[in-house]
């Protein structure tokens, strides 16, 4: 098929959904045309294999981590549906494509985690798609000003809108903040057991504790007590990101979270650098209750950096549920 007749096909496959009020439906043969040469995008990344070893680890710490890295996956899937829901309809449908341009377009969006490419300063890679800066965090094609406009009309609503861990949604005239362990709970109820699982794994108490308070966090979208909890652990084997911390999704406003994930095994040898550096700790707990959730992400950083742990990522292919 003719690049052409894709595009034709694409724009009246649009036209008819948008005629007839039905979602679009895709498929290997039918699916939105790149813009640009996404082959040519692809070649500017390089694979790094950094594969879960098992080596050093007991048996219940394997099984520790396999329940971490589940309780991430249902999380990523939340985050595609802040990210991009009609991007990851698309890359759901080409996932076991067999034709090359198909293969590209699905490894593209998972790169980008929508149809919206980063190197690009989030210009659309496929056709008929209107870049978003709210993502799917507000309503389609509402603007600053109108947010600001209605927040002036209503003061009582600010702080449900600019709330970081609501999506905004229009209700007739209104709108409305959504909180995200509401409008996320068919993936946050699972990633929630799934933590609860590891830390019932896990050797060490401290590190217990802080999964079973991240996992009510997730239920509550309150994450300091489990933030607290974090900043106290000492000289842990594990370590875990697993919430709504960056802002990146929100080119709107600039106050939304979006979920992330990583599970990390830190590197004994490399850590044993780390003599001298305990003052981190007391520095990250003189955060203010009343300080932001990005405030006390850069101190957690900071003490990141200053551990200088070498980390693990595990990755496991699986599509978002």
């Amino acid at each position: 098929m003719t690049k052409s007749r894709v595009l034709i096909l694409a724009a009246l496959g649009a036209i008819g959904a948008a005629h007839t009020g039905r979602a679009q439906q895709y498929s290997c043969s039918r699916h939105p045309a790149p813009t640009e040469n996404i082959g040519a995008q692809l070649a500017k990344f390089r694979p790094v294999e950094m594969p879960f070893s098992t080596a050093g680890l007991s048996d219940r710490e394997v099984r520790m981590v396999r329940k971490l890295v589940e309780a991430g996956q249902y999380l990523e899937s939340a985050f595609w549906r802040e990210s991009d829901p009609e991007g990851l309809k698309i890359y759901q449908a080409l996932a076991n494509c067999p034709g090359a341009g198909e293969k590209q377009i699905h490894h593209y969006l998972l790169i980008n985690g929508s149809r919206y490419d980063l190197l690009e300063g989030n210009k659309p890679f496929l056709a008929n798609t209107v870049y978003e800066p709210g993502h799917a965090l507000y309503p389609a094609g509402i603007t600053r000003k109108e947010i600001e406009d209605y927040v002036a009309a209503h003061p009582n609503k600010k702080a449900e809108i600019y709330n970081p861990w609501t999506v905004v949604k229009r209700k007739g005239k209104d709108l409305v903040g959504v909180p995200y362990h509401v409008e996320f709970r068919q993936w946050l109820l699972p990633a929630a057991k799934a933590l609860g699982d590891a830390a019932v794994l896990s050797d060490d108490k401290a590190f217990a504790n802080f999964l079973r308070l991240r996992a009510e966090a997730l239920l509550t979208d309150d994450y300091y007590k489990s933030d607290l909890a974090w900043v106290d652990l000492d000289n842990h084997k594990f370590d875990v990101i697993m919430a709504p911390y960056e802002t990146y999704l929100d080119d709107l406003l600039g106050v939304k979270t979006s979920y992330g994930t990583a599970v990390m095994i830190r590197n004994a040898g490399e850590s044993e650098h780390d003599a001298g550096c305990g003052h981190e700790g007391a520095a990250a707990r003189a955060v203010p209750q009343t300080a932001s959730l990005r405030a006390r992400g850069r101190f957690a950083a900071v003490r990141t950096r200053w551990r200088r742990t070498m980390c693990r990522r595990l990755v496991r292919a699986r599509p978002p549920r």
